[in-house]
């Protein structure tokens, strides 16, 4: 191949260029490290070290760019490229550090680094993988806007102040496992195609994931939430881990979507947990899930199976217009206070076992069309089954009501008229103090609108009658102004 003169002689400027560029950096290093090593890999003082230098490298090129062990008082890479990758592993910045808008072409390493003022990412590309593990953010970070081509890794990472990634793009892994979070923390917009780790991080103050996106598993095992997480409007397209996670605050999931199994074997909630509106569209399994703060899953929709077995709820529970698509088990759970499946749709099985409903629990307007089955299940408060239906007739077996044995058979208590009832609606927690002021006397009732079947209606013409129809607030009422079957 011919090659003309100009073109030799631009390619020789080029590499002519990148020498000095090179030369540049390395006497940039003799004088920005504060200690050396000698020949015995022993730490010794460089007598060459520039001190409180401010390093202003904005806009430029920068090849195979090595500051790692370095220490300078203020750097400014705004959009900069860097090329061939970046080390700047265990640098030292005394104030704040810029990188507006920088790409990363290379591989850039940022391994136990310590910026001790603010770290500014905004806009940046990482073209390459971003390894900012152990990393230490004394005075906040801002990565706003960034887009992680490849790999991000915060593991071990230690942030004192806020941190945030609104509308952060991780088109691969991220892992921030092991991450303290000693500030506000901000995913809120978040993309997360590949796998999202955060296993046995630390979230001091709020921790905002709304309206993320999670495309891959998403991973929160053993995680700690001292304040709010707020999850509202979140989207889990793959499984989504939370055994033995722990929130010490308000937890937010309204409206969020779950499309693959979600785990929360263990978890704890110390204050009000909202699952409202959200939608479960695999399996799900709450199991050994300790509530002490209300827990509300009005019209949450359960397309699979859900679990809740070994559950302790400490406070309101509302499962009111909440519609259960797949089977449903409530095995050995403790309701403390009021309990609510108002207007709930239960399609498939529902089976309560070794369950005590310390308080009211309320199945009003509730819609059983397959087995409602309570086995050693345990009434001692109010329980209604106002305006309720049913497709086959109700199950119990060893149950309890106010400490008295109940038959297998409905039991005759439990019929009063309907001037006594008083939780024909809804309640949301902030309605809790008066709707258990209202409470009634009695202990356990069913009125004049509930459909039980009889003996001779557990014929299939019954039940298909009776499951026909629309799912909506119309079917319900229809059901209730009919009169019950003897």
């Amino acid at each position: 191949m011919v090659i003309s003169e100009i073109e030799r002689a631009s390619r020789q400027d080029a590499a002519a260029e990148r020498e000095v560029r090179l030369t540049a950096q390395r006497i940039l290093i003799d004088h920005l490290r504060p200690q050396w090593e000698d020949e015995a890999g022993e730490a010794m003082p460089n007598p060459q070290f520039w001190a409180g230098i401010d390093l202003d490298l904005r806009q430029a090129t920068l090849r195979g760019f090595n500051l790692s062990a370095c220490q300078v008082r203020k750097a400014r890479f705004d959009r900069a490229v860097f090329l061939e990758g970046a080390d700047c592993s265990k640098m030292v910045v005394e104030d704040d550090v810029e990188f507006t808008e920088a790409v990363f072409e290379g591989d850039i390493a940022m391994r136990g680094v310590l910026f001790t003022g603010k770290a500014r990412f905004g806009g940046a590309v990482f073209n390459a993988r971003a390894d900012f593990r152990g990393a230490i953010f004394n005075g906040g970070a801002h990565f706003g806007d960034v887009r992680f081509a490849a790999g991000a890794d915060f593991s071990n990472a230690i942030v004192v102040k806020s941190i945030g990634f609104d509308r952060a793009h991780f088109a691969e892994w991220s892992n921030f496992a092991r991450v303290s979070f000693g500030r506000r923390t901000y995913f809120s917009d978040a993309v997360f195609e590949g796998p999202a780790v955060f296993a046995r991080s630390t979230f001091a103050l709020v921790a905002a994931f709304s309206r993320a996106t999670f495309g891959d598993e998403a991973c929160l095992r053993n995680a700690t939430f001292e304040s709010d997480a707020h999850f509202d409007g979140a989207d889990f397209w793959a499984k989504v881990d939370v055994r033995a996670t722990k929130v010490f605050g308000p937890a937010n999931f309204r409206k969020s979507t779950f499309a693959k199994n979600l785990d929360l074997i263990g978890a704890t909630f110390h204050e009000e947990v909202d699952f409202r509106y959200s939608r479960f569209e695999q399996r799900t399994r709450f199991c050994d899930v300790r509530f002490y703060g209300n827990a509300l899953f009005s019209r949450a929709i359960f397309l699979k199976h859900v679990r809740f077995d070994k559950c302790e709820f400490g406070k309101y529970v509302g499962f009111g217009g909440a519609r259960f698509k797949g089977s449903v088990a409530f095995g050995g759970v403790v309701f403390h206070e009021l309990c609510q499946f108002t207007g709930a749709r239960f399609q498939r099985q529902v089976f309560f076992a070794s369950t005590e409903f310390r308080d009211i629990a309320s199945f009003s307007r509730a819609a059983f069309r397959a087995e409602f089955r309570c086995h050693k299940v345990i009434f001692a408060g109010e329980t209604v089954f106002d305006g309720a239906s049913f497709a086959v007739p109700p199950e119990f077996v060893d149950c309890q009501v106010g400490g008295a044995a109940l038959g297998s058979e409905w039991p005759d208590a439990w019929v009063v008229v309907r001037e006594a009832l008083v939780l024909n609606s809804r309640v949301d927690s902030s309605d809790l103090d008066r709707a258990v002021s209202m409470a009634p006397p009695a202990n356990y009732y069913l009125d004049a609108t509930a459909q039980l079947p009889s003996q001779a209606s557990r014929q299939a013409s019954w039940v298909e009658s009776s499951t026909s129809g629309s799912e909506g607030e119309a079917e319900a009422s229809d059901v209730g102004n009919q009169a019950p079957t003897t």
